[in-house]
């Protein structure tokens, strides 16, 4: 069951797992993904300036810290990541 959350509920929460480094955020679950980008969009005091539905096949990898999890990925055949980063206007 994938709960729809508010822009307020999601932009409190993008300080916390998701948003690794406090402007950047990836995940290998694109509908979320596509979420948290569709409501960034909306909000008012966030610019996206880097966008990807597959990170390790952009220009963006190269300055890409692997986690534990995208290291996991990678032995099982490497599926896309969701990559944004944001900026705080």
């Amino acid at each position: 069951f994938f709960k729809q959350k508010t822009a307020y509920e999601l932009s409190l929460g993008l300080v916390g797992s998701e948003m690794c480094i406090r402007d950047r955020f990836k995940t290998d679950h694109l509908e979320y993904f596509k979420t948290v980008t569709e409501t960034l969009e909306q909000l008012e005091f966030y610019e996206i300036d880097q966008h990807t539905e597959d990170l390790h096949q952009s220009s963006y990898d190269k300055e890409n810290i692997l986690t534990e999890f995208e290291l996991l990925f990678k032995s099982k055949g490497n599926p896309p990541i969701g990559y944004l980063r944001a900026r705080v206007l």
